[in-house]
């Protein structure tokens, strides 16, 4: 006779493939906006390449609020 394994133990692996799904979605959709990243990359060097973009953001917006405290708001 093939013994079940308890409910607990399917919900459980039910519970880490839906975890496991919903990463790869974030983790993919992540990828399609971060330059140079659209190709399969490790995940560590997606986050830094994340990290990277956010800096050049950061770094962008300054310069733009500089140019219109310097051309002042119309």
């Amino acid at each position: 006779m093939v013994k079940m394994p308890p409910r607990s133990v399917s919900r459980k692996k039910l519970k880490l493939a839906r975890i496991l799904a919903q990463r790869k979605r974030n983790l993919g959709s992540l990828r399609s906006i971060i330059p140079g990243c659209e190709e399969e990359v490790d995940v560590d060097t997606l986050f830094l390449k994340t990290m990277e973009h956010i800096k050049k953001l950061e770094l962008q917006v300054r310069i733009l609020r500089s140019l219109l405290n310097f051309y002042g708001a119309s």
